[in-house]
């Protein structure tokens, strides 16, 4: 009876070791919150967010980005497609750009228009006025323009020799929802 107690015991011993080590890899779940991945100047890309291409148990599907071209995008429908310039996990932000906009060009136009309601994408508990985005218009016109509705933009631009060459120019910004009776 003695060595079948001893034999007993080292199988007892053995169960509870591997029972014990399995124990470690099962505790080990991922829930999706480390998970990094990174796309062009975006390097720190986590939970929620994730790529497209990323393993399914990374980040939430309701934040996914895609990667083109070494550019991180959204898809926001039913607006489109914006380059993501940032995100501040800090303060919950993400900093989006319309495609359509023009480094250095205050004349380009957004190709996308928010919608007026917030969207889907939210998880702040904020207020919905909070949460909707203001268009900025850029407008350069051959002649002046006298009208509440615009900011003149001759105090911001930096002028230099070159440019008191070339044909006058006034640049104004308009902030907010434009219809085409604005322009004037």
């Amino acid at each position: 009876m003695g060595n079948r107690f001893l034999a007993l015991s080292r199988w007892v011993l053995i169960v509870a070791l591997l029972v014990g080590l399995s124990g470690e890899t099962c505790n080990a779940e991922d829930d999706g919150t480390n998970c990094t991945s990174s796309c062009g100047n975006i390097h720190n890309i986590s939970y929620p967010f994730r790529l497209k291409h990323d393993p399914k148990h990374c980040g939430n599907v309701m934040y996914t980005l895609s990667c083109e071209n070494n550019i991180t995008l959204v898809d926001l429908p039913p607006s489109g497609k914006y380059y993501v310039q940032a995100i501040n996990y800090h303060n919950q932000t993400i900093r989006l750009v319309d495609p359509g906009l023009q480094k250095n060009n205050c004349s380009s136009m957004p190709q996308n228009f928010p919608p007026l309601l917030p969207n889907q994408y939210s998880v702040s508990k904020v207020s919905g006025d909070d949460l909707l985005s203001t268009p900025v218009f850029y407008i350069k016109c051959s002649n002046p323009v006298n009208s509440s509705l615009y900011v003149d933009t001759a105090p911001c631009l930096n002028i230099n020799a070159s440019s008191l060459v070339q044909q006058k120019t006034y640049s104004y910004v308009k902030v907010g929802y434009m219809e085409v009776g604005d322009l004037k």
